[in-house]
């Protein structure tokens, strides 16, 4: 049974070893034989770590200024937190019990984010929570929207989620916990989509070996 972490993050700026994640959110579901059962969930807001490079571009996009920035839990207590939940999710003893980590641009961003967030809190246990491969969205999108692409007008996460059909009714820019559940959603159209790809092959195939015999 696939356990799969759908997470967002936003951070001060784009280089994950000087700046620092300020909000995170994320859905932990499982895989069952009747499709994905959410387990838990989480959204915190963090006040970024001593000397971090806080970039005002990044506030500006995240709709957030610096005294808020201040009023948000410290990064330390943060990690605890999420760190509680992952030990309540994986049993770091059975090394085939990890977590696929799927977001959009997974691994450009989210993922060196949070390996530096461990890494700061003197952790070096990533790898006993998460495989090393990770769920890109944007990836996996790319190829499934292959015959579409020219059409769209970016490749945002909004934009994917519209022309795979499954975009939320009331998007909210740079709402973490609201750009999960949509990269949960695009996951589960993309799917359905390799599922249908799977059964037209099947048909094809049962096609050229009828008519060779």
């Amino acid at each position: 049974m696939n356990k799969i972490l759908f997470i967002e993050t936003q951070a001060t700026g784009i280089d994950s070893s000087r700046c620092a994640i300020y909000k995170m959110a994320g859905i932990f579901c499982e895989e069952t034989i009747t499709g994905l059962k959410e387990t838990k969930r989480f959204d915190y807001y963090v006040s970024p770590f001593e000397k971090a490079r806080v970039e005002d571009k990044a506030l500006w996009l995240g709709g957030v200024t610096r005294a808020e920035l201040s009023l948000y839990e410290s990064e330390g207590e943060v990690f605890k937190r999420f760190l509680t939940l992952l030990d309540n999710t994986v049993n770091v003893r059975n090394p085939k019990d990890k977590i696929y980590i799927c977001s959009f641009s997974a691994s450009s961003y989210d993922v060196p984010f949070l390996k530096n967030f461990f890494l700061r809190n003197g952790s070096q246990r990533f790898r006993d929570y998460f495989y090393v491969q990770t769920l890109d969205l944007m990836c996996l999108a790319a190829f499934a929207l292959i015959n579409e692409r020219e059409g769209m007008p970016d490749f945002h996460l909004e934009t994917t989620a519209k022309f795979l059909g499954v975009a939320p009714e009331h998007t909210r820019s740079y709402d973490t916990i609201v750009n999960a559940e949509t990269s949960l959603e695009i996951f589960k159209a993309l799917k359905i989509r390799l599922k249908q790809g799977e059964n037209l092959y099947h048909e094809k195939a049962a096609e050229v070996d009828k008519n060779h015999k």
